[in-house]
């Protein structure tokens, strides 16, 4: 394309940036957003978010994090996935602080998760309860409810395993009869 004169635009920089992410190449990725505002080609909110994502993968979330005030900066508000990859990368990290910290900001500028909702606490409340954190694990559950997100499967396996993990057998059997009421409740719904 180069050789037969023809300027790449800003889709064509994400397209290449996002096949070197997904090959691994976050060096290359990098060094093709350089290229491009070289080149007078400025990346947007999925360029962004794409690197972002690849960096909190590769376990470089402060890098990730440096890369999101810079866009900010620039005039970038962070939408969602912007936030879930952050606070995928901190959990992965084990920095439940900063994990913290992102959902007060995500909080703060009224950044609603919607439909993601309850993936995104099923990830936090995996790794809280990993980490034998079940004050936080409630605290969690408490604003889960508050937002009126609804739990799944996923979010009481979670609080289960991290109850058993820590030797608190009383609050994992008491969940347990609670997810087996729910199902009742819903299998009942179904065939009625």
């Amino acid at each position: 394309m180069r050789a037969a004169g023809i300027r790449f635009d800003v889709y064509t920089y994400t397209n290449m940036i996002n096949a070197h992410c997904r090959a691994g190449n976050i060096v290359d990725s990098k060094s093709l957003m350089v290229e491009m505002e070289e080149n007078g080609c400025y990346p947007n909110l999925v360029t962004y978010t794409i690197v972002m994502t690849k960096l909190c993968k590769s376990g470089l979330v402060d890098e990730a994090n440096e890369m999101k005030k810079s866009m900010e900066q620039k005039g970038f508000v962070p939408d969602v996935r912007v936030y879930a990859s952050l606070i995928n990368g901190y959990c992965s990290a084990n920095r439940l602080a900063d994990v913290r910290m992102v959902l007060s900001e995500m909080t703060d500028r009224g950044v609603k998760p919607d439909e993601v909702d309850v993936v995104l606490y099923n990830k936090l409340l995996h790794w809280v309860c990993k980490a034998g954190k079940m004050e936080m694990a409630k605290d969690l559950m408490d604003e889960l409810y508050k937002k009126g997100t609804k739990p799944d499967a996923r979010t009481f396996a979670a609080l289960i395993e991290g109850y058993c993990l820590v030797k608190s057998m009383a609050p994992a059997l008491e969940l347990l009869e609670e997810t087996r009421q729910e199902i009742c409740s819903l299998l009942w719904q179904h065939i009625m």
